[in-house]
């Protein structure tokens, strides 16, 4: 992995100061609002490959607000301090292989992965004082209302903090969680706390109210450095199961995660029967999963187009009494010669988001298909004839 060692940074205020030395980021000066407006104009840059943006003056504020940090290939690259996104992409396999050596000590497995990433100045460690403990303030001197939160969207119930490192631990093994939730302040003291059922900080309370108890400890982190900000945003699981195992093949790959999905839903709800399944993209002998930016979602569709490929679904289901039912599912599936003007239109419909090989079929993308072979339903996310047909084959 060829790391630039002059983007390893020790916070953002010193990513931002090389993106200015750089002329990588626009200064705004003038007075903007919170509500709606920041939104606007981000999303506009994101659409045009704008630049990263400093807004130093928000509602009067005097803590200035960075926009579209990771908004492109080129701005992850800058904030990972590598050459390109592929450098990063190749490790994963590395890190895979790490986990799985059940031989090694915690200590020589920790060590091993920050020489892999070449990350040691973000390992955590324990100090005496640290740069959040250089200003304390009391809840008369500063509090959640003077944070420049923004109101993204005309129906949200209030201002939200969008970019907050959310830290938590789990009460039964004191393992630590880095999650990155959507904060909906409220007042002066009080706040929401956006966590879907599944992220790790929601199970955390879980396990606590589990236990009796009621509250959890949480910090929440502003303006962490980029690397640190990126490993809370990404979809990785205590296991990084999300993570495609060397050689793994779709069909085993979606199987492993539809158990997954279900066994963590099973242990909060005993006494039911679940339902999970899992969707890949298999094409160029390659397995497409869903994309995290626009790019990655045109460089994929163009891919697809005029070609065929195969969709596979995976399904587990699981019994009170913890039998499992288990089964793959192939479609493959025909896309007709896609033009580029097309691509974008779709891109800017944002249904692409959140799905595997960016496109639902269900919706406007159904006019890329060509020819189908197979079931429907499984290229949708899930075939409900067969889901019917195991669970005739698991209920007594």
């Amino acid at each position: 992995m060829k790391i630039v060692k002059n983007n390893m940074f020790d916070d953002l205020r010193q990513y931002v100061d090389w993106l200015k030395a750089k002329n990588l980021i626009t200064v705004v000066k003038k007075k903007v609002s919170s509500e709606l407006e920041i939104t606007e104009v981000v999303t506009r840059l994101i659409e045009n490959q704008g630049p990263t943006v400093l807004f130093e003056n928000v509602d009067g504020n005097k803590i200035p607000v960075v926009a579209n940090l990771f908004g492109s290939e080129s701005k992850m690259s800058n904030a990972l301090g590598v050459s390109s996104l592929n450098d990063l992409y190749d490790k994963s396999n590395d890190i895979i292989s790490l986990i799985d050596k059940e031989n090694n000590s915690f200590k020589e497995k920790i060590d091993t992965l920050f020489t892999v990433l070449n990350m040691r100045k973000i390992k955590p460690k324990h100090v005496k004082n640290a740069p959040c403990h250089e200003l304390i303030y009391d809840t008369s001197e500063f509090n959640l209302n003077d944070l420049p939160a923004l109101k993204s969207w005309p129906s949200d119930a209030g201002k939200y903090l969008t970019s907050a490192m959310v830290i938590s631990t789990n009460p039964t093994n004191n393992k630590r969680n880095v999650g990155m939730y959507r904060i909906q302040i409220l007042d002066e003291l009080n706040a929401i706390m956006h966590w879907q059922s599944y992220k790790g900080g929601s199970q955390n309370e879980n396990h606590a109210k589990d236990l009796g108890i009621s509250k959890i400890p949480v910090a929440i982190v502003l303006g962490c450095d980029p690397v640190s900000m990126w490993s809370a945003s990404a979809p990785l699981p205590p296991d990084i199961d999300e993570f495609i195992n060397q050689g793994e093949k779709p069909g085993p790959y979606v199987i492993r995660m539809a158990r997954s999905k279900a066994e963590t839903v099973s242990r909060r709800h005993k006494n039911s029967y679940i339902i999970a399944a899992d969707t890949v993209i298999f094409s160029g002998a390659k397995i497409l999963g869903k994309a995290f930016n626009k790019e990655e979602a045109l460089k994929t569709l163009k891919q697809l187009s005029g070609k065929k490929h195969k969709v596979y679904g995976g399904i587990c289901i699981i019994s009170p009494n913890k039998n499992i039912a288990l089964r793959t599912i192939i479609t493959q599936v025909s896309f007709r010669i896609i033009n580029e003007e097309e691509i974008e239109d779709y891109l800017y419909s944002e249904e692409w988001k959140d799905k595997a090989g960016c496109y639902a079929i269900q919706g406007m993308a159904s006019k890329f298909v060509k020819r189908i072979n197979g079931n429907y339903d499984n290229v949708v996310g899930l075939s409900v004839i067969d889901a019917d047909k195991m669970l005739k084959g698991i209920i007594p």
